[in-house]
């Protein structure tokens, strides 16, 4: 294969890898997950968001993080995106069910579920009991939980939406 070959398939090589990379922050975990014993529950998330209009969806997000230290039974969590395209995952760990529960109905998630889903094109979500927040499960056992979750299409949604508006 000749230099000038390689130079024109190399790039468009790197960032198909790319593509596929992503990073996790570190999990956080609250003082109270310090000291929590036994089973715990976890939430999960995986949205795909439109790239050209994501603003509204990130600054939710953001907001919904920095809560999570004053929710009821928050003992820790991680975001994990991909390095080039529009996908999220977060994983938060809580102390049961219930406390899981009560942050989904939250004033704050309420509101970036309402004002951040129209960036949203794709959602997963699943909840499940872990043994111990000292024994997390990894980024990879979540991922491939989710594998196995039927996607919301939120975009197919918006559309039938408005054809339902407009009579179309």
């Amino acid at each position: 294969m000749s230099a000038r070959h390689m130079t024109r398939i190399l790039p468009a090589a790197l960032v198909a890898f790319l593509a596929g990379c992503s990073l996790a922050t570190p999990f956080k975990t609250s003082p109270a997950g310090e000291l929590h014993q036994g089973p715990v529950y976890i939430g999960v998330t995986n949205a795909k968001v439109d790239g050209d209009d994501r603003r509204a969806f990130d600054e939710h997000t953001k907001n919904v993080i920095a809560s999570l230290p004053t929710q009821e039974g928050y003992l820790g969590h991680s975001v994990r995106s991909r390095d080039l395209g529009n996908e999220v995952w977060t994983m938060t760990i809580w102390k049961d069910e219930r406390t899981l529960d009560q942050f989904v109905r939250s004033p704050v998630h309420r509101q970036a579920m309402r004002q951040g889903t129209p960036q949203v094109l794709t959602a997963k979500f699943d909840r499940f009991e872990w043994p111990s927040i000292k024994t997390r499960p990894s980024w990879s056992h979540v991922i491939g939980r989710l594998e196995s979750v039927d996607p919301i299409d939120y975009a197919a949604r918006r559309a039938r939406s408005s054809e339902t508006e407009y009579g179309e």
